[in-house]
């Protein structure tokens, strides 16, 4: 599967307003890029984006039942939009075209403000480059001028430094000064040797009552998940089993554990581990499968 083709569904998911997002809209996303894709890699591409997309709207109910329906509309949407290509309504290579002229304007008017060395050689190198050699996957094709491009790897030293030079942040400098202040204040706690207190002898840890508080937060954690109608019997079979385990299992296991302080001495994960019948044919023991 193609990650340049995921994240731009995926952005298009959680950034575009509700209303723009169709079945279709979502699948000329990658028409739009790969216009000969197979629809079942096509599938497998939007499937994941939305399974993912899922947890940004886990609060909006009409957002998630919009995108889980995307999936039973899935191939009415990609035979019409590769239907549109046929007929040449969908025209990728003149996006391409348009896209290197836009690039060549922003240079040549960066060009006049901040004539630089740097800017007069990327604007020399891009125009040598023909139109017709670039491909959706060209990243000057969607005017990024990579620093994998060939040419920008045969800069002189000088100029490939301020190349690569980070671009200043445009965080307002409240925002700055907190993550400043996170960074500062965060201790690293380590626990070599986990307490006597909390090693598991079969007995409860907490009194009644510190039980009860906890119950009663996992009980509103999964109280809101079944509340939301993603999760009811129409979209049941929809639902892929690491939406669940992101959705249900994962939070519910965060807040029976919040106010443990185990520190670093434990972590919870949704990694996936060899199964025991796998790891048998290899030889390789026992190490089951799920959440560690």
């Amino acid at each position: 599967m193609s990650s340049e083709l995921y994240q731009k569904v995926y952005n298009f998911l959680t950034v575009s307003p509700l209303e723009l997002i169709t079945a279709s809209s979502v699948i000329f996303q990658i028409i739009e890029e790969e216009p000969w894709i197979s629809k079942e890699e096509s599938r497998i591409i939007v499937n994941n984006a939305i399974n993912a997309s899922l947890n940004i709207y886990s609060g909006n109910t009409s957002t998630q039942n919009k995108l889980l329906r995307i999936f039973t509309q899935y191939d009415d949407a990609f035979d019409g939009i590769c239907s549109l290509r046929d007929i040449g309504a969908v025209k990728v290579v003149e996006q391409i075209e348009a896209n290197y002229t836009d690039l060549v304007s922003k240079l040549t008017d960066m060009l006049r403000s901040n004539p630089s060395s740097l800017y007069k050689r990327l604007l020399k190198d891009i125009k040598s480059v023909s139109i017709s050699d670039l491909t959706w996957k060209s990243p000057l094709a969607s005017q990024v001028i990579s620093d994998t491009w060939e040419k920008i790897r045969k800069l002189p030293t000088k100029l490939y430094n301020e190349f690569m030079k980070p671009a200043p942040s445009f965080l307002p400098t409240e925002i700055q000064d907190e993550c400043r202040k996170f960074v500062l204040s965060y201790l690293k706690h380590r626990i070599e040797v986990i307490s006597n207190k909390l090693t598991h002898d079969g007995t409860w840890k907490e009194s009644v009552d510190v039980l009860r508080e906890v119950t009663l937060v996992i009980v509103d954690v999964l109280s809101d998940t079944w509340k939301n109608s993603a999760f009811s019997s129409e979209f049941v079979e929809s639902i892929s089993e690491g939406t669940y385990v992101s959705n249900v299992i994962v939070p519910a296991i965060r807040a029976s554990l919040k106010n443990v302080p185990l520190e670093k001495s434990s972590f919870v994960s949704t990694s996936e581990r060899q199964s025991s019948a796998s790891a048998d044919r290899k030889g390789k023991g026992r190490l089951g499968s799920g959440l560690i």
